[in-house]
């Protein structure tokens, strides 16, 4: 699998947000918990990220192109 590198997610004009349930909520990895390996809610961390998704400020015209990246490590 691949491991999301915090802070990685670029984008010129586009806001990015993570998962780490996925993909039932998204919003700043600092800002997200989940559940622990003993049953316990805890921070999330860059490993548990699910799915990453951008949200483009704005509109764009039809034909016209435009880059988002983001870093991961292969497990």
């Amino acid at each position: 699998g691949l491991a999301y590198q915090s802070g990685s997610a670029q984008g010129n004009g586009a806001f990015a947000e993570v998962s780490v349930d996925g993909g039932k909520q998204y919003g700043q990895l600092e800002a997200l918990r989940t559940t622990g390996a003993d049953g316990k809610p805890r921070a999330a961390k860059a490993e548990d990220v699910t799915h990453v998704r951008w949200t483009v400020a704005a509109a764009v015209k039809p034909g016209s192109e435009g880059k988002v990246t983001y870093r991961a490590l292969l497990k």
